[in-house]
């Protein structure tokens, strides 16, 4: 399924490509239900050097370990199934476990009413930026039969995106539109089969490789959601707001993407619906970033770097 969980195994799967590495986490063949990660190492790789949480598993970090841990995260608000709803307990609590490094999606969490650098100034020296990567054979450009699209979650931390959920069509009438809100239920518990009628899986991707123009938003937090990647790889124009770390990630408003707010995305997405060729230059550039920085394959030699 294309989301969280496919991007995570294909991390994971250019990781192995360069390192020696055991899956051991659920769904994997020495999983073993029940068991501490510790009895885990003990029993799959003894003489691991890193144990890695991957997809927000938070695991537990004793002192007397021969092995480091390490935990991939990207939410940073909250952590909802461990009763953990705002930044501050959820940085606490990670303070508890102790961990050798965080490999962070997000570096910075706004809007909260906190410092948006809580996590950074908690964990100096411990703390790494590991943003999302991508599939660059999955999502790649196509012919552009779609002219703009919407694909996601709408509510109270989208207000850029309810904004456009609400206008879209009006807004780009005459024009071939497309847009869909995500499926139902958490990300890493969909059934692909059960919501064919939704964008999802390769028709999800198919989706973004034939769009020209694709509209989304960080969310209030100003995290750089997938959507950055994925659009960019497939050679959409994006049209979002500018997110936190955009200068790490290579955007740039106006030379590979456009930065929008609640009151211009309407000027802005009409522009470049008749302006094809101004369009194009931009997404173009968009493209060049992210397979030049963001494949899995450049991530996987990144995360290599830091364990290192």
């Amino acid at each position: 399924m294309v989301g969280a969980p496919s991007t995570f195994h294909g991390f994971e799967q250019a990781v192995g490509k360069l390192a020696d590495c055991k899956w051991a986490g659920e769904g994997y063949p020495d999983y073993k239900d029940g068991e501490t990660i510790h009895e885990t190492v003990e029993r799959v790789m003894p003489d691991a050097d890193w144990v890695i949480a991957n997809k927000n598993t938070l695991l537990p970090a004793k002192e007397r370990r021969s092995y480091r841990v390490g935990v991939c995260l990207s939410d940073l608000h909250a952590k909802f199934d461990h009763n953990i709803f705002t930044a501050v307990m959820f940085r606490d609590y990670l303070k508890t476990l102790n961990y050798d490094k965080y490999f962070m999606k997000y570096m910075e969490v706004h809007n909260t009413r906190v410092n948006p650098h809580l996590f950074t100034e908690a964990f100096r020296g411990k703390i790494e930026h590991l943003p999302w990567s991508i599939d660059t054979a999955r999502f790649t450009p196509k012919e552009k039969t779609v002219d703009a699209a919407f694909l996601g979650a709408v509510g109270g931390v989208y207000p850029l995106r309810v904004s456009i959920w609400d206008d879209m069509y009006h807004v780009c009438r005459g024009y071939k539109i497309v847009k869909s809100l995500s499926p139902p239920g958490k990300t890493f518990s969909r059934d692909v089969h059960t919501v064919d009628h939704k964008y999802v899986g390769d028709k999800y991707s198919d989706l973004l490789n034939s769009t020209r123009i694709m509209l989304f938003g960080s969310s209030k937090y100003r995290y750089p959601v997938q959507k950055y990647f994925e659009s960019a790889a497939s050679g959409c124009l994006m049209l979002a707001d500018k997110p936190a770390t955009a200068k790490r990630l290579g955007l740039k408003n106006g030379v590979n993407f456009i930065d929008i707010h609640e009151n211009s995305w309407r000027d802005e997405v009409q522009y470049y619906l008749e302006n094809r060729e101004e369009c194009h230059r931009i997404a173009e550039a968009g493209y060049r970033n992210a397979v030049a920085r963001h494949s899995h394959e450049v991530r996987a030699k990144e995360f290599l770097e830091m364990l290192r």
